[in-house]
């Protein structure tokens, strides 16, 4: 992810990618994803209780001195895996993660999702969205503690942004998003 050296280079951090890729539809071809994209619902909760053994695997090892000290951030069905990490993690620690970024968080078929499962502002003492496409994959529902809408956070108001573009090659402010414009 381009955003990675940015972590890098302006906090003291380690930057962790999950790739989940085998438990999701990506590996069909758009628009035909959509017709898996339940199966891939169903997986998030499993994803998310693997990334919460890691957290609590490099907490015991003495990497993470702590959930305050953890930033999951989660495109799309990420920002719900995160989530659900975070509920885990207050499960079995009673402590909230520091924070959850979404980036253009999936909005079809949430609802089918438990409640621990599905982004909002409790899953981590701070949650902030940036929503770019409400329209079509991600929610206008404002899941965070902040929610900002780039454009007013319509799909096809975003420069560049074609229909055709959004269906076959989905791109997403994840390629956009800095974090060195929040640390």
């Amino acid at each position: 992810m381009p955003f990675f050296p940015a972590y890098v280079d302006h906090s003291d951090s380690n930057v962790v990618s999950v790739d989940w890729d085998k438990l999701t539809s990506t590996s069909i071809p758009a628009p035909f994803s959509f017709i898996v994209y339940f199966d891939t619902l169903r997986n998030i909760p499993t994803v998310g209780m693997q990334v919460t053994k890691f957290i609590q695997y490099l907490t015991e090892a003495g990497y993470v001195s702590g959930p305050e000290n953890v930033h999951l951030l989660g495109h799309s069905l990420g920002a719900h895996i995160s989530a659900s990490t975070g509920s885990n993690i207050m499960m079995f620690t009673g402590k909230k993660i520091a924070r959850i970024t979404g980036l253009d968080v999936a909005g079809p078929f949430i609802n089918l999702l438990e409640d621990k499962d599905r982004l909002t502002p409790v899953k981590a003492q701070f949650v902030d969205n940036v929503h770019s496409d409400i329209l079509l994959f991600g929610t206008d529902k404002a899941v965070g503690t902040v929610d900002f809408y780039a454009n007013g956070g319509a799909g096809f108001s975003q420069p560049k942004c074609l229909l055709l573009d959004v269906i076959f090659n989905f791109r997403s402010n994840a390629e956009l998003f800095n974090p060195g414009l929040y640390l």
